[in-house]
């Protein structure tokens, strides 16, 4: 009974850990390498600093109407563009980034991803929304 108790307990600690995890509303996905990459999550924000990152790396973030989303990048070397698609799958904005920031309103609730496909890239990216 006490193997029991212990199993279920644990069950509920992780499915609380995942349901925190979700709770930020945002995900990544990809196929990519960095050299060395920090990189910091909160409610409301992914920042990532790092060298070397070569591919893509896709960020899902669940977002309301009206509400605005932003990319801030920064380069010291190699190429980086960054593209955002609405939860519709249609794509709202690509640029061609060395530096600066991106605003796109968010015309539509749900699910928008923002995309870095980079080649030797060194720097750093910021979204918030």
């Amino acid at each position: 009974m006490k193997n029991h108790s212990k199993a279920l307990g644990l069950m509920a600690l992780l499915l609380a850990a995942a349901l925190l995890l979700c709770a930020c509303g945002s995900s990544s996905s990809g196929k990519y390498t960095f050299s060395q990459f920090d990189e910091r999550t909160s409610e409301g924000s992914i920042t990532n600093t790092y060298t070397g990152f070569d591919g893509y790396k896709t960020y899902t973030v669940n977002l309301k109407k009206d509400a605005v989303l932003k990319v801030d990048v920064t380069t010291q070397a190699g190429k980086i563009e960054v593209a955002v698609k609405n939860p519709d799958g249609a794509v709202q904005n690509i640029k061609s980034a060395t530096a600066g920031e991106l605003t796109v309103p968010v015309d539509k609730e749900g699910a928008w991803s923002v995309t870095f496909t980079a080649e030797k890239h060194d720097g750093s990216y910021t979204i918030t929304w």
